[in-house]
């Protein structure tokens, strides 16, 4: 649904600020009359139209400065970011400017934006349905500035959040009707500067909403969780130019997530930082520069659209599970896609081809340090029984693997069934999210040591498995078994391994154990989560002769305490029964 197909109305009582926008009737094109303002009174748990998802995109820092000014008089300035920006039925951006014509500019600080209230026609006709203003350059041309900026809202062809005539106003949410389900959209700035200091709103003055004390913005999120379904928050957080999240960030994404955000996207850095799960919700530290000038070499060119994926009939588990009083039963946020951009000359960004892989290597590395995970935590890397006893033998073919304090086991000791195949068996190469994230940071920096990591086989399923062995046996008989798994018996069937090789899919893995990038894999692996899962010496216990090509992911601090160690097997250091 695009966002010109909304009715947009501002709601009168009781909830001043808040800006509703339905899904069932046409807003007037947004060169001619405003829309109505009235008021607009949801039912809760009105019915949810159909079971595709409801998209919400988000992209990064926007202003209109140097280059950009003329774009900001153009209506269609930005019409080639349509594609990127208008599929969803949310999305939302960081403003980081004043909307104003005049003012003047505050005194002291090296960077002061402004754009005209027509940059907001230009940023909706492009598909963007609300920005947030809670940022260090909101109030750049002080008090005059920030009057015409609140004045700017009346008319506005898109929500405008995180700034208001009090503090009302600034923390309430722009809620958006998608299909039955409601989408409230927060904003705050945890940053502490000029615009903070002297402008931050009270109850008695304007300005942007503020969470140097992170209570009032709690407050309005936990409110806000309890009137609509899904929950927004964009914070201006961290530190400029860092790619990883500070702790002050990792603290206050948790205190968000505790008191009812699905999804926490937010920027400042002007980098592109990692994005993922924090338990069930959607956590996104940071996307860029987006419509920025200043901008000639990586990785400050480098951007994205990131676009999250709401289940409507978790939507509607959640309803159930508020109205009894019972805790959310698991994330109703289920896929996220990030579409690599690079900011050119111009300030627009567009594709390139020739940086899309040194970007998404780039992001991968962000999303590595992160601290998120690749699946929300109702989405268990395994379905099975959480305090699983250690076996005190050889265990039954079973539909989900043995779980040992966390760790999935799938061994010949202890094999899975046809029946088993992972939730993420379609994603690229059938690889969990988490160990495709870690892969391509590996491969990255092994490219910065001239070394070339590509996966030669990552999931597998059982009659794959079977196939694959019942040939290697016609060929060596007995011998096979030292080289290959039975269908059943493979690792590979969970998705959380994958084979490596140096050049292309057909190098088979002991031309791989000769080269430089086996001795580099050898030493690095564990600083991204893997372990060689069959160590030299070892085929005893595992049952698998050496291969230095094959990689089980296990986490970052598993495969630290591993590596300590060197060449122990899961086996020994879980303490399970040996063969």
């Amino acid at each position: 649904m695009l966002p010109t197909h909304f009715l947009r109305a501002l709601a009168a009582a009781g909830t001043a600020g808040v800006l509703v926008l339905a899904a069932d009737a046409v807003l007037p094109a947004v060169n001619q009359a405003s829309p109505v303002l009235a008021a607009f009174d949801r039912v809760p748990g009105e019915p949810i139209v159909g079971d595709d998802p409801v998209t919400i995109a988000f992209a990064g820092d926007v202003h209109f400065e140097k280059q950009l000014a003329a774009v900001a008089e153009d209506p269609d300035g930005l019409a080639s970011l349509s594609p990127y920006l208008s599929a969803a039925d949310v999305t939302v951006v960081n403003l980081e400017t004043a909307v104003t014509d005049g003012g003047k500019r505050l005194a002291g600080k090296q960077f002061t934006f402004a754009a005209p209230p027509s940059a907001l026609t230009t940023l909706a006709n492009a598909g963007v349905d609300a920005v947030s203003l809670a940022n260090n350059h909101a109030v750049d041309f002080g008090k005059a500035g920030l009057e015409q900026t609140l004045a700017a809202r009346e008319g506005a062809p898109l929500a405008m959040v995180g700034i208001g005539a009090d503090e009302a106003e600034a923390f309430a949410p722009a809620v958006f009707e998608v299909d039955g389900v409601s989408v409230a959209v927060l904003a705050a700035t945890q940053l502490r500067e000029h615009t903070t200091v002297y402008f931050s709103a009270t109850p008695e003055k304007p300005g942007v909403a503020s969470m140097e004390d992170p209570a009032r913005l709690l407050t309005a999120v936990h409110d806000a969780a309890a009137q609509y379904d899904v929950v927004v928050v964009v914070p201006h957080w961290g530190i400029e130019k860092h790619t990883c999240p500070s702790d002050k960030q990792v603290t206050v994404a948790r205190q968000l997530a505790e008191a009812g955000a699905d999804v926490v996207v937010g920027g400042h850095s002007h980098r592109v930082m990692g994005s993922g799960w924090l338990d069930d919700t959607y956590v996104g530290y940071g996307l860029g520069n987006f419509v920025w000038f200043l901008n000639t070499t990586f990785p400050g060119r480098s951007t994205g659209v990131l676009t999250i994926e709401v289940d409507k009939q978790k939507v509607a588990e959640k309803r159930v599970a508020r109205a009894k009083g019972d805790a959310a039963p698991g994330s109703i946020v289920v896929g996220d896609a990030w579409a690599p951009l690079s900011v050119a000359k111009s300030g627009i960004p567009a594709p390139d081809p020739g940086t899309a892989q040194q970007m998404m290597a780039d992001r991968a590395k962000a999303v590595a340090c992160s601290g998120l995970d690749g699946a929300p935590a109702s989405r268990a890397l395994v379905a099975t029984e959480e305090g699983s006893d250690r076996p005190t033998g050889p265990t039954k073919p079973a539909d989900t693997p043995l779980v040992v304090d966390g760790i999935p086991i799938v061994s010949r000791q202890h094999p899975l069934t046809k029946d088993y195949v992972p939730a993420w068996a379609g994603e690229e190469n059938g690889l969990h999210p988490d160990v495709r994230a870690a892969f391509e940071a590996m491969a990255a920096d092994a490219r910065a040591d001239k070394m070339v990591l590509n996966v030669r086989s990552g999931y597998r399923d059982y009659k794959t498995q079977d196939a694959s062995f019942k040939r290697a046996w016609s060929k060596y008989g007995e011998r096979a078994r030292r080289y290959y798994a039975e269908a059943g018996h493979s690792e590979h069937q969970t998705g959380l391994a994958l084979d490596l090789s140096s050049s292309g899919v057909g190098q088979p893995g002991y031309a791989f154990a000769k080269t430089p990038e086996s001795g580099w894999v050898a030493e690095n692996a564990h600083r991204y989560g893997f372990i060689i899962r069959y160590p030299e010496g070892k085929q005893a216990i595992t049952g698998v002769d050496h291969e230095p090509w094959h990689l089980r992911w296990v986490g970052v601090e598993l495969a630290a305490e591993l590596a300590k160690t060197p060449g122990i097997t899961l086996e020994e250091y879980l303490g399970l029964p040996l063969p």
